[in-house]
């Protein structure tokens, strides 16, 4: 099972980082791509287990009570309700409202903030599965299950999201890799900005920052791309600088002339 959600969540990150764009990522993917994009996906897993269990430790004592409810026979639904604890009934009240809160928030809310919305209430509205029979025999602990089902359900929404935000800031001016166009030799007529987008495949993506437009580049053994550097070359002599592509820059030092003057 691991393997098969590791690929889902690797594609929805690489599809909320090239729908940005309005790039099909299914199209040009590789099973290389996947591998390295399924590796932040599984830190974010590890890393939110915490905060899943937090949540699960305070929400286990009504979903508990909402089991034992369940299982109670009452001659009406009048003396059903009567008998349901409180908590029982908040439990489903939010449960129930947070599936409209999902279509809201879906139509609603501007990407791609939308998507952490949308991952809590997710999240809340499968709260009670938590206590269905098959899923209790096979994990007997109430807060465990709680904390795989928060986070099963809640992970892939929250790295689309992360896709979206990488690709977000990937045309920021502090982020963004600018392509030297003349020395890369790029069919490319334009005098404004072309940014790297990244490589999905065998095909380079580039972005015309004045028009918006996506370049796709066949990737090539023959083919370079220079990137611009983001700053100055370090005025330190005989420091490299190490430019935003990551390629070394040398620098000579400076010849130090000695004052032959004839002063004695």
């Amino acid at each position: 099972m691991a393997a098969p959600y590791g690929v889902v969540i690797a594609v929805l990150y690489l599809k909320g980082y090239w729908d940005t764009f309005d790039v099909n990522a299914l199209q040009y993917v590789s099973l290389s791509d996947l591998l390295s994009a399924a590796i932040f996906p599984m830190v974010v897993f590890v890393a939110l287990m915490p905060l899943a269990a937090l949540i699960g430790t305070a929400a286990g004592g009504w979903l508990r009570s909402l089991h034992k409810t369940s299982d109670a026979v009452g001659t009406s639904s009048t003396a059903n309700a009567e008998r349901e604890p409180k908590n029982v009934r908040n439990g489903r009240l939010i449960a129930v409202c947070s599936a409209p809160c999902v279509l809201l928030a879906f139509f609603f809310i501007p990407a791609p903030i939308k998507w952490a919305f949308i991952a809590l209430f997710s999240a809340m509205a499968v709260a009670p599965i938590v206590n269905n029979a098959l899923f209790e025999r096979l994990v007997p602990n109430t807060h465990v299950r709680l904390v795989l089902l928060l986070l099963t359900v809640s992970t892939p929404i929250l790295v689309y999201y992360r896709g979206s935000i990488d690709a977000t800031r990937s045309t920021e001016a502090k982020r963004e890799r600018v392509v030297d166009v003349a020395r890369s030799k790029l069919p490319v007529s334009t005098h404004g900005k072309v940014l790297y987008l990244g490589l999905l495949g065998d095909t380079h993506f580039l972005l015309e920052r004045d028009s918006g437009s996506v370049i796709l580049l066949a990737k090539s053994d023959d083919q370079l791309i220079v990137f611009t550097p983001s700053k100055a070359p370090n005025p330190i002599v005989g420091l490299p600088f190490r430019g935003k592509g990551g390629a070394h820059i040398p620098t000579a030092p400076v010849p130090q002339h000695e004052d032959k003057g004839s002063s004695k």
